[in-house]
């Protein structure tokens, strides 16, 4: 599967990060979320930032408001980088 997403396995992470969160598994959720962006860190870019507000939402929902707004503040500042501004996750 890894390569059919160019051998990046971030997009498959927070893809299925995304289930996770629907379901409502939140630790399964960050675990995912925090291994696509290791993943992407130096390789995508655009899944990394993503992956950064992903896990800014998450934390919002655990209600983990000061560093929820650290993350989203990177995630911001990383989709700019990119020039992504559709700020879905």
């Amino acid at each position: 599967m890894t390569e059919q997403t160019g051998g990046n396995p971030g997009w498959i992470l927070l893809l299925s990060y995304e289930a996770s969160w629907a379901l409502g598994n939140w630790e399964k959720a960050l675990s995912l979320v925090q291994s696509a962006i290791e993943v992407t860190r130096d390789s995508d870019p655009q899944v990394y930032a993503k992956a950064l507000l992903a896990l800014g939402r998450l934390q919002l929902n655990r209600r983990d408001y000061h560093v929820a707004l650290q993350t989203i503040s990177k995630a911001e500042d990383a989709l700019v980088e990119v020039s992504d501004y559709d700020l879905s996750a």
